[in-house]
């Protein structure tokens, strides 16, 4: 929080915000509201932590309407429920406790090599080959386990709002593609997409289309960006 210069909206600042945490927090069975956080960035992020908090970025509140609002509100919701981040710093600390043994074994390794080639040491191979790849076995079972949180974290949000458009439709906006000039210049062609493999999140259009499975057409809504809900020269600074 404080690396991102978060600070917490207050009611005058956020009232309907406010609220509608609120009332997410007691459809799940919080005794506490988590508390909201403001981050002065344009990127679109929404942040939660152990001390049941959320942080909304200026650049997700200018660009979700209220009903996708809602939804993302009701995914990060679900992962303070799950202690979902209670457990993925756990997996990575198991990630960083393995890279260290495994850099410890591979100095090892280079210290007993002049041993091994005159014959007195015998390493058997096995363990060495489990030594060099544990950091990176260790590193996709913590993103697979990325993976089906967010899908539960979906599912739960859809449970939770009644609305699978809702957040299928904020999932679909936040994944449209925002580019750097110089990327732009330099890479003007489409991007690559990362191996589904190699990714924390599920591709959006599968997270897309398991939070819409079995929905009814819903009427369209004609709401506010979610950042005209905050008070106008509230977020000033």
């Amino acid at each position: 929080m404080r690396l991102f210069r978060a600070r917490p909206l207050s009611e005058h600042e956020a009232p309907m915000l406010i609220k509608l945490v609120e009332e997410l927090g007691q459809r799940v069975g919080l005794e506490k509201p988590p508390k909201l956080y403001y981050l002065p960035i344009r990127c679109d992020e929404c942040l939660s932590r152990n001390e049941a908090a959320i942080a909304l970025s200026d650049g997700l509140l200018r660009r979700l309407e209220w009903r996708e609002l809602n939804g993302v509100l009701a995914h990060e919701m679900m992962h303070i429920v799950n202690q979902d981040t209670r457990l993925m710093a756990f997996a990575d600390l198991a990630g960083r406790l393995t890279g260290f043994l495994s850099i410890t074994g591979q100095i090892l390794l280079l210290i007993n090599l002049p041993l091994m080639i005159l014959g007195q040491a015998t390493i058997p191979w096995l363990p060495i080959l489990l030594l060099l790849l544990a950091p990176t076995l260790s590193t996709l079972i913590q993103l697979a386990l990325s993976r089906s949180h967010e899908y539960e974290a979906d599912l739960g949000a859809v449970e939770l709002t009644g609305d699978p458009l809702g957040l299928a439709s904020a999932l679909n906006k936040l994944e449209m593609p925002r580019h750097g000039l110089l990327e732009r210049i330099f890479h003007p062609g489409p991007r690559i997409p990362d191996p589904s493999i190699l990714r924390s999140h599920p591709p959006t259009h599968r997270r897309a289309c398991a939070a819409t499975a079995g929905d009814r057409p819903q009427p369209a809504r004609t709401d506010r960006p979610g950042h005209r809900w905050i008070r106008s020269g509230s977020l000033a600074g």
